[in-house]
């Protein structure tokens, strides 16, 4: 080491020592994180998923689900016939329906799925997105199901036209509510988007982004 150092010299001896601590500084610095680190949590694909125990809740999981763009969680508030036995149904507002010919005569599951795949793709993702309930009542349904009757207002700021794509809708939504005979968590198998007014409704948005 005296011959490396001589022939070296003084100066250079320094930094070569020097850089060798450095780099062992920085492997132990590498381990130590790995090591000591804790493992992190999954991340949940439910995200705000609330269990559906109680109609209400449902409400609850389709207005984080519409703020979240999280279709699944939205998809997993309408009735699945495998799960539940009852094929959802979904019953447009009379005078947009008349205007898309047979689009809503075979509306289902995979027609929600397909409206909200191309309203969320023209949405960025720091766009408004927001889904209101007001009024909301229960009325008498059949047996073994629930009758939800709410006022709604829906918000969602794409960046397509808005003469030709609305972004605000507001109506009434009937919800019949069945319940899954295994989880006993609640879905709706049917719903009726009805006008309370001269705006837009939920149906003119799935008519034109389900189309």
């Amino acid at each position: 080491m005296a011959g490396v150092r001589n022939r070296l010299g003084a100066g250079r001896w320094v930094s070569v020592v020097a850089a060798l601590v450095f780099v062992t500084s920085l492997q132990l610095a590498c381990k130590t994180p790995f090591s000591t680190r804790e493992a992190e949590p999954p991340v949940t694909s439910r995200s705000r998923w609330v269990p559906p125990n109680q109609p209400e809740d449902v409400l609850e999981n389709m207005k984080n689900a519409i703020a979240e763009e999280h279709i699944p969680n939205y998809l997993g508030c309408l009735s699945d016939s495998a799960q539940t036995g009852r094929a959802f149904v979904f019953v447009p507002e009379p005078g947009v329906a008349a205007n898309y010919g047979q689009l809503f005569s075979t509306w289902s599951l995979a027609s929600e799925k397909r409206y909200l795949d191309q309203l969320f793709q023209a949405t960025p993702a720091d766009s408004l997105r927001r889904l209101v309930f007001a009024n909301v009542t229960e009325r008498p349904g059949e047996e073994n199901e629930r009758l939800l009757v709410a006022d709604y207002v829906l918000d969602v700021h794409h960046t397509l036209d808005p003469a030709s794509y609305p972004r605000h809708v507001e109506g009434q939504a009937e919800f019949w509510m069945i319940q899954d005979p295994k989880t006993s968590y609640w879905s709706i198998w049917k719903w009726r988007d009805s006008a309370t007014g001269q705006r837009e409704t939920w149906t003119a948005l799935k008519a034109v982004f389900g189309r």
